[in-house]
């Protein structure tokens, strides 16, 4: 039976805390995650950036296609998912549950939004990152703040190579 495991979001730029959420789905589903990167840029921060950082940090990565990544997740259970497949979605606890209308056969928009009948498992994920934020690691780069920066990336990576992608 095929798994599939999807994290979306618009990570500009992804920072330890995506990292280790992208682990967690991976642990949890026991299946490759692949990223769906939304296409707004974000303080010069764009997609491919974003996406170039993914595969520095070992993940597939991919531009979300229908220009959401969330949308992405609907689109991809509807269209692309195959029949006996389990498509695993991480969401985040402020987001948490986002895909119920995927996952619960008793939703009013179920039929709608799964016409297949692909089952669903939305898992909650908790990041141990530090709480680090988006913004934040965005304000680093704007104020040169290199070594804040840095901190906040995964301990496994070329940290000067991700460093120098914010200014491609």
């Amino acid at each position: 039976m095929k798994k599939t495991a999807i994290l979306p979001g618009g990570f500009k730029p992804p920072h330890k805390g995506h990292y280790e959420l992208a682990l967690d789905l991976a642990k949890q589903s026991g299946a490759e995650v692949t990223i769906r990167v939304g296409p707004s840029e974000r303080d010069g921060i764009t997609q491919a950036m974003s996406i170039e950082i993914w595969e520095l940090y070992g993940f597939k990565a991919v531009a979300a296609a229908s220009g959401n990544p969330v949308v992405d997740v609907f689109k991809y259970v509807e269209n692309e998912a195959e029949e006996g497949e389990t498509v695993y979605v991480g969401t985040g606890w402020k987001d948490y549950p986002r895909f119920t209308a995927l996952e619960d056969p008793n939703h009013k928009n179920y039929s709608k939004y799964n016409p297949k009948g692909i089952t669903v498992d939305e898992k909650e994920i908790t990041s141990k990152g530090g709480g680090i934020s988006g913004n934040k690691m965005r304000e680093f780069i704007m104020n040169d703040q290199k070594d804040l920066f840095q901190n906040n990336l995964p301990d496994h990576v070329d940290k000067n190579k991700i460093w120098n992608i914010r200014v491609i």
